[in-house]
This record gives C-alpha cells, sequence and structure tokens, in this order.
C-alpha cells in the first residue's frame, strides 16, 4: 500500500501558491480524514514551517429523519398524495401509509388539504400543492444555499421538526511559517558522551 507523503504535499502546495485556503477542502482532494491532515499540520506548526489561522465554516445538515424525508417526501404530503380524489377511508389510509399517516394527518387538516367525514378522508387539495419540506431538503443536500435561503420560515419549521441541524466545521488557512523550506529537513539531536 502506498501512502502519500502527507507533509510533503503541504509544503509544496505552499511553496507553489504561498498558501493553502482551507485544509478542509485539500482533505477532501486528497480523500482523507480532515483529521489526519490536521496531525501533519501540527507536526509542521511545532517546526514554524506553517503557520495557521484558524477557519470556522457554519452549514445546515440533514439529520437522519430529514434524509428519509427528502428521499420520500414529508409525512403530511405522502398523507396527501395518499387520499385518492374520490377519498378514502381512515382505516385503509392508515394501512397504506402506517405511522406516517398518524404523523401527517394532523398538518394536512391544518393545511385545509384534506378533511375528515365520519370514517372517511376527503381531499381538499389539488396537484397544486409543492412539498416544501422536502424541496427545502433537498436543496440543503445538494448544498444550493442560494435557493435555500429563499425558505427562511420553512427552515425554520424543518429545525423545530428535528430534520435540519446547524454544523460548524472547523479548518484552516496555512501559510509559510519563519523557518519555511520546501523540504522537511530533521532535526538531528546530537548527544555528547561524557568518559
Amino acid at each position: 500500500i502506498l501512502t502519500m507523503d502527507y507533509e510533503q504535499v503541504i509544503l509544496t502546495a505552499v511553496e507553489k501558491d504561498g498558501f493553502i485556503a482551507d485544509t478542509w477542502e485539500l482533505a477532501a482532494q486528497l480523500n482523507i480524514d480532515h483529521q489526519i491532515l490536521v496531525g501533519v499540520v501540527k507536526s509542521l506548526l511545532v517546526d514554524k514551517y506553517i503557520v495557521e489561522e484558524p477557519l470556522s465554516t457554519t452549514y445546515w445538515a440533514l439529520t437522519t429523519e430529514g434524509e428519509q424525508v427528502a428521499q420520500q417526501g414529508s409525512p403530511e404530503f405522502q398523507v396527501l398524495t395518499g387520499v385518492p380524489t374520490e377519498g378514502i377511508s381512515l382505516s385503509e389510509l392508515q394501512v397504506a401509509l402506517g405511522e406516517v399517516a398518524k404523523i401527517g394527518m394532523g398538518v394536512c387538516m391544518k393545511n385545509k388539504w384534506i378533511k375528515k367525514e365520519g370514517d372517511q378522508v376527503i381531499r381538499l387539495a389539488g396537484s397544486e400543492v409543492q412539498d416544501d419540506s422536502a424541496i427545502v431538503l433537498r436543496y440543503i443536500l445538494s448544498g444550493d444555499a442560494a435557493s435555500m435561503s429563499k425558505n427562511d420560515a420553512e427552515l425554520k419549521n424543518l429545525m423545530k421538526r428535528k430534520l435540519v441541524k446547524q454544523v460548524t466545521r472547523k479548518s484552516a488557512k496555512i501559510s509559510r511559517g519563519e523557518e519555511f523550506k520546501p523540504v522537511r529537513v530533521r532535526k538531528v539531536l546530537c548527544f555528547n558522551k561524557s568518559d
């Protein structure tokens, strides 16, 4: 197994460009865990080959449940699409959707998408209804923050529903240190023998 000399990769990049903009991006390019790179950076910092400037990036990430909603649709949208135009009995809907029926019914009724008449569930909304929750979750999943920011209210709603969370990622910008050299020279310790 060939292991890359990450120390040399860092020194070469800093020599060529004068800096590394973000260690997280470099770790992604090298396809390695960021913590491996952090260890190499710390080693180079000790001998003043490089200096680091801490970076902090905050972004949205989906919870496990959020990933399910992004793929399958929100419970309320699943309930809406599970109710045919002619209506369906509540028991049939519960058999068809399981736990999702219980979770999505309240939101569907609050949004006036469906109504209950006895044991029948009647569809009120047409095909104009969009699954805003799933749409915003897919934006987050794809990293399309610009489209997502238009849905600030929906984002707050998704946080309340524990479908998204804010994550802060720590990384660093790397520049030349006062002892910088393009190749690391290991210091040799000499011991004097006394007779």
